[in-house]
């Protein structure tokens, strides 16, 4: 399975919610990373560094601020064995 969030950012703020998102390109909220297999995170659709970004349940925190408008995109993969 594979899901994604997805924002724009305002340019100003660092931190994201469930409540940011673009729904009409979003597939789920920010999920609980601990819920699932792998946790990419897209800025400009550029792979950001996982020592740049923080995932908890509904809320994404960067370590800088994109520029305006720029997409952000956490894409969330589950893998099942079954």
């Amino acid at each position: 399975m594979v899901s994604q969030y997805t924002t724009f950012s305002d340019g100003q703020k660092n931190v994201y919610t469930n409540a940011d998102a673009s729904l009409q390109f979003s597939t789920s909220g920010i999920l609980d990373p601990s819920t699932v297999s792998i946790v990419n995170l897209f800025i400009n659709g550029i792979l950001q560094p996982s020592n740049t970004y923080v995932v908890q349940p509904g809320v994404l925190m960067l370590s800088d601020v994109p520029f305006q408008g720029v997409p952000i995109i956490v894409q969330f993969i589950q893998i099942s064995t079954s």
